[in-house]
């Protein structure tokens, strides 16, 4: 038992570990987006129940809540987002006083 203990203290046997995790983590992924990827081309699984929710919904739909749907999603477009970086890089920067503030929004708002 000690000697197990003493080769997960082992900083080449903790690396190889988490080499070894990080690998089976990103194939994982791939595949579960490969699956998803072969489920939107055979119309099969949850591609199927995606697009019956989604019929349902249409069919079901009214108008306050279309609406309601709408005004939430034009939250996130430039009319708001735009004006909004703005008034958080000057609150921000004179809270902190640095410019870097103004470079990182930039980078983040203006890259999407």
């Amino acid at each position: 038992m000690s000697a197990f203990l003493r080769l997960r203290r082992d900083p080449s046997v903790a690396t190889g570990f988490a080499l070894s995790a990080a690998i089976i983590v990103v194939v994982g992924g791939v595949v579960v987006v490969a699956l998803l990827l072969v489920m939107i081309h055979t119309n099969t699984g949850f591609a199927r129940f995606d697009q019956s929710a989604s019929r349902c919904g249409a069919h079901h739909a009214s108008s306050l809540p279309s609406r309601v749907l709408k005004d939430l999603s034009l939250l996130g477009g430039t009319v708001v987002l735009a004006p909004l970086t703005v008034v958080v890089a000057a609150v921000e920067t004179r809270r902190l006083r640095r410019f870097s503030v103004v470079g990182f929004l930039a980078l983040a708002v203006g890259g999407e």
